[in-house]
């Protein structure tokens, strides 16, 4: 992205941190976005039906994580102008996006097939759709997956806060939606083809264990999807001074609603876990409860 002007809030005139949610799959995170975009907060303009920032995934797939590429820095900073500045896009800018969109196409991934990639690209000539932005309080976005780029988020926007919604790691073990397992398992030292339940719960806890290291550098914190079901008012009340947002939490309590999938986990035996595994479960203030 040589001659391109990298993204600053300096330079952006951003004044207020933006808000980042993160988690693992299936936690959770929609109605988190849907509480955030209720009170303001712009979380961008394309989105798939889990409200996930379709822009944000098109460009950091097939980065690396945890690689220190300055390419990680190079595709934040063209994401942020996306979401901040899109009608600052230069055609460096849309021959850079043209570039990746070969590049996924060359590692085999359908991207005209699939909404996830065909939806942004769409876009990328249109006029901008965001104008929206500057008549709203607060900037960012959800994608479950943001925490793996979470030292690059925080160099280009030191004043970043990540919000990580935890779930019960039993009741993921046994979820359908094991994508972050099959895409970043091996950055935790797990193969998705031979995931058990028990290595599935492995595979979180480490994930919870690496936010929770964040959490001692940076503005990031870690809260309970089912806190937000059953003690929502208090639960959300803390989320909103973490992001510095006064929530209105009658209008909140109505966005709420039980999944009926917690603690799932009952329906199966106990003995799919490692008992080493099952002990850290109190270190994210979970326990087994069979």
């Amino acid at each position: 992205m040589e001659g391109n002007t990298i993204f600053t809030p300096e330079n952006n005139n951003m004044e207020l941190p933006p808000c980042v949610v993160s988690a693992i799959g299936g936690s959770g995170t929609r109605l988190v976005a849907k509480i955030l975009i209720e009170h303001n907060v712009y979380l961008g303009a394309c989105f798939n039906r889990a409200l996930d920032n379709l822009w944000f995934n098109f460009l950091m797939t097939g980065v690396e994580p945890f690689s220190q590429s300055p390419e990680v820095i190079d595709r934040l900073s063209l994401f942020m102008k996306r979401m901040y500045e899109p009608a600052a896009w230069s055609i460096k800018d849309i021959q850079e996006v043209t570039r990746i969109r070969k590049a996924l196409i060359e590692e085999g991934i359908d991207v005209d097939g699939m909404n996830t990639y065909r939806a942004p690209y769409g876009t990328l000539t249109m006029p901008p759709q965001e104008p929206e932005l500057h008549r709203q309080d607060r900037l960012g976005w959800k994608l479950p997956w943001s925490y793996l780029f979470a030292d690059e988020i925080f160099k280009l926007l030191p004043g970043a806060k990540m919000l990580f919604v935890m779930r019960n790691p039993l009741d993921l073990a046994y979820s359908r939606n094991q994508n972050q397992l099959v895409r970043f398992g091996k950055y935790f030292g797990h193969d998705a083809d031979k995931a058990s339940p028990g290595d599935r719960l492995s595979f979180y806890l480490g994930v919870f264990d690496y936010v929770l290291s964040l959490s001692a550098k940076y503005r990031v914190s870690m809260i309970k999807f089912e806190d937000i079901i059953r003690n929502t008012k208090q639960t959300v009340s803390e989320m909103g001074e973490f992001f510095n947002i006064a929530f209105d939490l009658n209008q909140v309590q109505d966005l709420v609603t039980d999944p009926g999938t917690i603690d799932r986990y009952k329906k199966f035996p106990m003995q799919d876990f490692d008992s080493k595994d099952l002990s850290r479960l109190g270190d994210f203030g979970y326990q087994a409860e069979y």
